[in-house]
């Protein structure tokens, strides 16, 4: 691929921007595999420049989640347009595919009650411009109940359009 970015401080540049992008913040892996896409910057490559970042105060990590910091800000609008002219427009690209991820991830919730029993309930909520839909489950296992709700963040939009239309069609 062309444009590919071997230079540590311009796969920092491009992390920055991919994260700043992402208004909720973004996960360490979806921000490795955005900066493989935009600039095919390996895995790991991506991890250890994550870390630096982390520690030089560029980009702060939160509940699971990364964001820009300040200073991480001036620096990514200052040094941006310094990557090759390829690799910005995969940025672009690769940056909006992870914030409509980072969106929908954060629009679905999964809680898991434990029961006396052993079983476990699994209630999936996914709010979408307001909208709310509840769906609530009983699980033989903890386990099972972690598959059951992976399958459901897997497929709750799809879940979602499809109850939607079996509502506005009378059932």
């Amino acid at each position: 691929m062309a444009g590919n970015l071997t230079d540590f401080t311009d796969i920092k540049i491009l992390l920055l921007h991919i994260i700043a992008s992402s208004a909720l913040g973004a996960r360490e892996d979806a921000c490795c595999e955005a900066a493989d896409s935009a600039g095919g910057v390996s895995y790991f490559d991506g991890k250890t420049v994550l870390a630096e970042l982390v520690s030089a105060g560029l980009v702060e990590k939160k509940d699971g989640k990364l964001r820009v910091s300040p200073s991480g800000l001036v620096a990514e609008n200052e040094m941006f347009r310094s990557l090759p002219f390829s690799v910005q427009q995969r940025a672009g690209e690769a940056a909006q595919s992870l914030a409509r991820a980072e969106a929908r991830e954060s629009s679905i919730l999964i809680e898991k009650t434990p029961q006396e029993s052993g079983r476990v309930f699994v209630q999936m909520t996914i709010s979408d411009g307001g909208e709310t839909v509840n769906s609530i489950g009983l699980s033989v296992s903890e386990k099972r109940a972690d598959a059951v709700g992976e399958f459901l963040r897997g497929n709750a939009e799809t879940l979602r359009d499809a109850l939607a239309s079996r509502i506005y069609e009378g059932l």
